[in-house]
């Protein structure tokens, strides 16, 4: 999974030397300069835009989003 300065995440299977998805998001896009956090269902990522996203890893499709008080300056993290 990387994400871009340009607001686009893009997952490969790097075995197979394919691209699995690409995620856009065209009307709030906004870089995206932090590390994804990675869980066995979702990849977390948070954008300049104020908001955490949780995008589904088999898919590349959201499956959840929170807006925050502040721009995070801090990559996500996945606990327990």
């Amino acid at each position: 999974v990387v994400p871009t300065h340009g607001g686009t995440i893009l997952a490969f299977d790097w075995q197979k030397d394919t691209t699995l998805w690409k995620f856009e998001e065209t009307e709030t896009t906004q870089e995206i300069r932090t590390s994804p956090a990675i869980s066995d269902a979702h990849i977390f990522v948070a954008p300049k835009n104020k908001r955490v996203l949780a995008i589904q890893r088999d898919t590349g499709a959201i499956a959840w989003e929170h807006v925050l008080r502040k721009r995070s300056e801090a990559s996500p993290v996945v606990a327990d």
